[in-house]
């Protein structure tokens, strides 16, 4: 790579670095937060300009070791050291020997940093400040002990070389004096958290979270409220000797758990309210033992509580709906809000999405709770049989088990597994007699999770083609309907359990990825519970409509456009993947990008950064979910995530009671069909309506279209207020 290359990156890499060190601290990847808190932190230049030389180093020293460069980019190893260089700015005489202590210092956290990451993550927990505390620590201990004065090396703030000029002082009084005590408290303590006691410092990073992130400005608020009360309440002193504890503390505790580790929500409020008297108990109780030693807690009660939440609430064996881990992390309380609530409507709470055991449309004889066995703790199960166009399930009289329309039909995996348990002996019985003395006649069972089994039972004799201790793919081929054990007819039955028995009890589990057939109308269904008497089909990939959505980094996707802002124009858009391996397509013209992912045969968008005018915006909603596998005509449904719609100051105020509740919906629906069956001339359209709403009210929609014909050529039209863009779209691949 040519030096000059080397040397952007380089740059680039601590750039990035040195932002993400800043916004880091309020859990965020924002370059406006980063901006101003930097800014900020200068509100005393000394102490500033040492936090900045820190960050600098330290991010370095991370870049010569060799350190991971993303972790380098999120700042997770320049946040400490940040911290620790703020530190020794406010708290240690400005001259030559603080321009040696930094560097040192800095060494000190970074291995800290890589300790603590290395024996946390095991547990997939975060360190958090502990880098910063502990090399914080072992900096004041050498110095009470080379100075032999057994004392505090300084206080906070009581330099006069780290005043701020005199305009901004002037400024700064002014606001001591008009607002009110509490207001004057909450502002120190958010500026606290960068080392200063300057009003006009915390006005700006108060600002600046607000900017980011309106629940985390709010938690700010709840953390410091709650505490403020709680102090007031247990008679404990609120001044100037406490500010950093409700910073480093209070505030910081409530934003980590109300919105960054966990879904915003009521509960995460309320886990954040009830985690303030234990910090306090933490605080009070680290504060006496450390005295002994001339140090200050700092941030250690905000750590050990949050990572004994974390580590505690893994190990519940239930899971409530008031308190969720953010599983993907966005950086951001709002996205991971809403990303959370989009991700729950569409797969739901089940993590491994298990499919129809059977191909083609089944008719569900019997679904859950039904009417002749299915009762108690075995009501979740189906029985299914193949039913004509007359809703019959047998040809002739039905008398002969050759005249079931399911008899002898391949039964799949519904997902990859192991077999567990295996009977294939059972004769199948003659039409309209049971074998009582084996109840479920030939069965498979296979265990999925270790809390997950799939069992397929009344199987044909000697059907069954896996072995016990057979690893198995979704899809593969099991074995044949019968009607052996407790079977008058033949049919498949099927359940999901907990346990690898045979006699298992049934566990309420959805089946995804399937339509279902209603007065001649199909409706995909991407988790639910089949419902007796409904006709069911598996989602099957439609091999034209895989091919258009078979997107792989590399692809280079060239958009004609005619009607955007009256001209035509040419725009291209590149497949490509990030370090977590995440596929994504990015628009050369304005740099926007849209991930996304196909999960059971059905492409779905995740997220998109960027203009909300980019023709890459439009595509994102308005094929926000496309399925690739129809037989004739489907509708399908989504939603979009709240915050990637239209009207950002509704958005605004959305966003501050959406732990809560929301009023704005963005909905998504599809209709595809085929308008040509002719495999040599197959076409395909798909027709889709985004709609945004507060309260009800439609505030905007788009209506966009696609044709597929069988030579992969694709139009598009965008219909929004009375405007219409077509689009003609061109794939081709850069290696």
């Amino acid at each position: 790579m040519p030096i000059a290359a080397n040397i952007r990156n380089f740059v680039q890499l601590h750039l990035v670095a040195t932002a993400g060190s800043y916004s880091i601290i309020f859990f965020s990847q924002n370059r406006v937060l980063s901006f101003l808190l930097i800014l900020a932190s200068m509100a005393y230049p000394a102490v500033g300009l040492a936090g900045l030389a820190g960050t600098l180093l330290i991010n370095m020293l991370a870049w010569l070791v060799g350190l991971p460069d993303n972790k380098t980019r999120l700042g997770l190893y320049g946040f400490n050291g940040l911290l620790v260089s703020l530190a020794i700015g406010a708290f240690f005489q400005h001259g030559y020997s603080m321009l040696l202590l930094i560097p040192i210092a800095m060494i000190v956290t970074l291995l800290f940093t890589v300790l603590m990451d290395g024996m946390l993550s095991k547990y997939n927990l975060p360190f958090l400040s502990l880098p910063f505390l502990f090399a914080l620590w072992l900096v004041f201990l050498s110095w009470i002990i080379g100075n032999q004065t057994g004392s505090f090396p300084g206080n906070l703030l009581a330099k006069e070389s780290m005043l701020l000029p005199a305009v901004f002082d002037s400024i700064e009084q002014s606001l001591l004096l008009s607002l009110p005590d509490v207001v004057v408290f909450f502002f120190k303590a958010m500026a606290s958290i960068f080392f200063s006691g300057s009003v006009l410092a915390g006005i700006v990073i108060t600002t600046s979270v607000l900017i980011f992130s309106r629940i985390a400005f709010l938690l700010s608020v709840v953390g410091f409220m709650s505490a403020f009360l709680y102090h007031q309440y247990a008679g404990i002193p609120v001044n100037g000797d406490n500010v950093m504890q409700f910073g480093f503390n209070y505030i910081l505790t409530a934003i980590a758990l109300g919105g960054f580790f966990y879904i915003p929500s009521a509960g995460s409020f309320l886990l954040s309210f009830i985690a303030v008297p234990v910090v306090s108990i933490f605080f009070s109780a680290s504060a006496q033992f450390l005295s002994m030693f001339e140090l200050s807690p700092l941030s250690l009660p905000f750590n050990l509580v949050v990572i004994a939440v974390l580590y505690a609430l893994m190990f519940r064996a239930k899971h409530f709906r008031w308190i969720q881990p953010a599983l993907v992390q966005t950086y951001s309380p709002e996205n991971n809000l809403y990303g959370h609530h989009n991700d729950v409507f569409r797969f739901g709470k089940f993590v491994l999405p298990v499919s129809l055991p059977v191909n083609g449309p089944w008719k569900v004889t019997q679904g859950h709770s039904g009417d002749e066995t299915h009762r108690d703790e075995y009501r979740h199960a189906w029985d299914f049989q193949v039913a004509d166009e007359y809703d019959s399930v047998f040809q002739n009289s039905g008398g002969m088990l050759r005249d079931y329309y399911c008899f002898g039909k391949p039964v799949y995996a519904a997902a990859d597994g192991i077999v567990e348990e295996i009977v294939n002996d059972i004769p199948d019985n003659p039409v309209g007699e049971i074998n009582q003395a084996h109840n479920w006649g030939n069965t498979v069972v296979v265990r999925h999770t270790p809390y997950l089994f799939s069992k397929l039972s009344h199987l044909k004799e000697q059907s069954i083609l896996v072995k016990k201790g057979d690893a198995i793919k979704k899809g593969d081929i099991i074995g044949q309907v019968g009607n052996s054990g407790r079977s008058p007819f033949p049919h498949l039955h099927f359940q999901l359990q907990s346990t690898p028995f045979i006699g298992s009890h049934t566990l309420h589990y959805p089946l995804s990825s399937f339509y279902i057939t209603k007065s001649g109308n199909t409706e995909f269904i991407e988790q639910g519970i089949p419902e007796q008497d409904q006709t069911v089909t598996a989602l099957l990939p439609d091999l034209l409509l895989r091919r258009v959505f078979h997107l792989i980094p590399g692809m280079e996707i060239e958009m004609i456009t005619a009607g955007l802002n009256g001209n035509s124009e040419t725009i291209l858009w590149t497949v490509m993947s990030d370090m977590a391996n995440q596929y994504y397509i990015k628009c050369s013209k304005t740099n926007a990008v849209a991930y996304f992912t196909v999960r059971n045969d059905v492409f779905y968008f995740l997220s998109y950064y960027g203009s909300r005018k980019a023709l890459l915006y439009k595509f994102y909603t308005g094929f926000h979910k496309i399925i690739t596998g129809i037989e004739k005509t489907a509708v399908s449904h989504d939603r979009i995530p709240i915050n990637m719609g239209k009207y950002k100051s509704l958005l605004l105020l959305q966003d501050f009671v959406a732990p809560f509740f929301r009023f704005i919906t963005f909905s998504f629906s599809a209709r595809s069909e085929k308008v040509e069956e002719n495999p040599l001339a197959q076409k395909i359209s798909i027709n889709t309506e985004a709609v945004q709403r507060a309260f009800g009210i439609r505030l905007w929609n788009m209506k966009s279209s696609m044709l597929i014909d069988s030579a992969s050529s694709i139009s598009i039209v965008f219909e929004e207020k009375n405007k219409s863009i077509s689009v003609k779209c061109n794939v081709t691949y850069t290696y």
